[in-house]
């Protein structure tokens, strides 16, 4: 059963990575001068906060307001829609000469930390002075608001009990009339009559009181953190942008050196289907030649000689053979020359 071939491994991914590191650090090297570049011309943001503490005015039970953070008696997610509204972002660009309120309300953040009855409202504008009057302007703004509110809710439930109030105060004078021109039995159903009544205005009146203290004396919420310049821009934030682009930059990096590499061995397989035939031939003659040397080894015969190397081998012969006939001529004359030597020594 026949196998796909395996992709590449970590091992042939570093290697392609190694050859071709000059195409991977030029894409890395641009990466980062793009992300320079874009640093140096993108627009600088600057962001100022200020935290707000919200205290309860003493009529939750009247709005019925409940926290959905905390145990308190002010719901702050309420009041952080509250900041981020239309009527608190114009009463803010009043403050700052004018500013556009719907512009305003997009560079505005309002965050509330858990377990705390605090509002961090922050700020978002081109320059640091604009970032800090924005941040103040909606916070000087919120506690307007909330104060104008508060005393709305005041005012109408005083309405509200001196409509009570007057209402009971006529029916204990009726109450009154009656208990002294009537007889017994009707004097003693207006008497106690009259006495619940006057209980009531009593009551009326307790509940009066403490709402009349709390509007004269009314303090909505403070600001515990006023805002101050940024020390830097909020964005572009320098090293997410470098990374980013040194990233990008190598990751095309990567790409291009294993394109290069592909195409640098499709260039070398073409290469090869080129010169297949002679290179074929090539290559049996290499794998013939020490193949037949082996067989005469083994066997003690040597194979026919081509043309070249007959012509040696006579050659060899021929200079093998006037050798001999030198060395037999030079022991001709040595034995001539030793016979009269030997003939006088017998003498």
């Amino acid at each position: 059963m026949e196998t796909s071939a395996a992709g590449p491994d970590l091992k042939d991914c570093a290697q392609t990575l190694r050859r071709r590191w000059r195409a991977v650090a030029a894409a890395t090297a641009a990466g980062l001068a793009i992300a320079g570049a874009g640093l140096a011309l993108a627009p600088r943001a600057y962001t100022a906060t200020t935290a707000v503490q919200v205290r309860p005015t003493g009529v939750a039970e009247l709005t019925g307001e409940l926290s959905g953070r905390t145990n308190g008696e002010v719901n702050l997610d309420t009041e952080a829609q509250v900041v981020a509204s239309a009527r608190v972002a114009s009463a803010a660009g009043r403050e700052l000469g004018g500013a556009d309120p719907a512009s305003m309300r997009e560079r505005v953040e309002v965050e509330v930390p858990p377990n705390s009855s605090v509002l961090e409202i922050s700020y978002t504008a081109p320059t640091p002075e604009a970032a800090r009057d924005g941040a103040t302007a909606f916070s000087d703004a919120y506690l307007a608001d909330r104060r104008a509110r508060v005393g709305e809710l005041i005012d109408a439930r005083l309405a509200a009990l001196d409509e009570q109030t007057e209402a009971r105060t006529e029916d204990m004078e009726e109450l009154a009339e009656d208990a002294a021109k009537g007889g017994a039995a009707k004097r003693a159903r207006a008497e106690a009559r009259l006495e619940a009544v006057q209980s009531e205005i009593s009551d009326l009146n307790a509940e009066t009181g403490p709402l009349t203290a709390a509007k004269a004396s009314l303090i909505p919420g403070q600001v515990l953190t006023p805002a101050a310049l940024p020390d830097g821009p909020a964005s572009p934030q320098p090293v997410l942008w470098l990374a980013g682009g040194g990233m990008l930059g190598l990751a095309v990096g990567a790409g291009a050196a294993f394109a290069l590499e592909r195409r640098a061995r499709g260039r070398a397989g073409a290469d090869a289907a080129v010169q297949g035939p002679q290179g074929a031939e090539e290559s049996q003659e290499a794998q013939e030649a020490p193949a037949a040397e082996a067989v005469a080894g083994e066997s003690g015969t040597v194979p026919p000689a081509s043309d070249g190397e007959r012509a040696q081998d006579e050659g060899a012969q021929e200079e093998g053979a006037d050798q001999g006939a030198d060395a037999d001529e030079g022991s001709a004359d040595r034995s001539r020359e030793e016979e009269p030597a030997e003939a006088g020594a017998r003498r």
